[in-house]
């Protein structure tokens, strides 16, 4: 901005005007950014006194497309699950992890954080407080996940005073990326081709979702079980419904006019 100030003999904040700040964020190479600070920047500058005018008002708001979900295929899923040495402390531990993510879409900082009060063997059911949104979720505990989290407590998890279900090696807290970390070591070790798809523990909540929503799950209920309180969330997963999508596909309709002609002498 200040450059494209200067280009055009702006040497003052006195001199600057509506228009020029329309220009530089013309010629911003990423306007989105550009307009986020700018708006800051200028209302310093009001605030200051510095300028009687917050010219960023001007700026429109830019948006970008949401990305895909990255999700992966039942086949994927079991053939990443497969790949895991059950039979080590520590290969009980990551299916375990692994089975949380994508059977109950769990946020991988739910999953490191997770305490024995949090899971009710009994009533087969996991209670805890989400770590992002401080928002109390309870999920049931399916018996394949109850499963795999038993083994490890009983056959795996080393003997500490540690509060927390899911330790390192050295009988510590997981770290905040261990969790992805994990998931990408057994997309890697499964030989899964991501493409340009996410391998981190987010795809498997996002396959977890999918596979809801193939199965005609309500979108209200999906966002429920992966612990979406905002309701514009829901519209999120519309984008996983492909097949049912599919079904909304209009036919192209026929050439008209003056494409019509084109086409003709084509």
């Amino acid at each position: 901005m200040l450059r494209c100030f200067s280009e055009n003999g702006i040497a003052s904040w006195k001199d600057v005007n509506a228009g020029c700040v329309q220009q530089a964020f013309g010629e911003s190479a990423n306007r989105a950014i550009f307009a986020t600070y700018a708006r800051k920047f200028f209302a310093y500058l009001v605030e200051q006194g510095i300028t009687a005018a917050n010219y960023s008002g001007i700026l429109p708001t830019v948006r970008y497309p949401k990305r895909v979900p990255s999700v992966y295929t039942y086949e994927e899923v079991e053939k990443l699950l497969l790949c895991v040495d059950r039979n080590t402390p520590m290969g009980k531990r990551d299916y375990a992890v692994l089975l949380l993510a994508v059977r109950l879409g769990m946020r991988a900082s739910d999953i490191r954080l997770l305490c024995f009060p949090n899971v009710n063997f009994k009533n087969r059911k996991i209670s805890y407080v989400q770590f992002k949104t401080s928002v109390p979720q309870t999920l049931s505990l399916l018996p394949e996940v109850e499963e795999a989290v038993r083994d490890y407590i009983e056959n795996g998890r080393p003997e500490t005073d540690e509060p927390y279900i899911f330790l390192t090696y050295r009988k510590t807290q997981l770290s905040r990326s261990a969790v992805s970390l994990i998931v990408d070591k057994y997309f890697k070790q499964a030989g899964i081709d991501p493409g340009d798809r996410h391998h981190g523990s987010h795809s498997l909540r996002m396959t977890f979702a999918s596979e809801l929503v193939a199965k005609n799950v309500p979108f209200e209920a999906v966002s429920r079980l992966l612990g979406h309180e905002d309701k514009a969330s829901v519209s999120h997963y519309v984008v996983l419904a492909t097949e049912s999508l599919r079904s909304c596909a209009l036919p192209v309709p026929g050439a008209t006019g003056k494409f019509a002609d084109y086409l003709k002498e084509e």
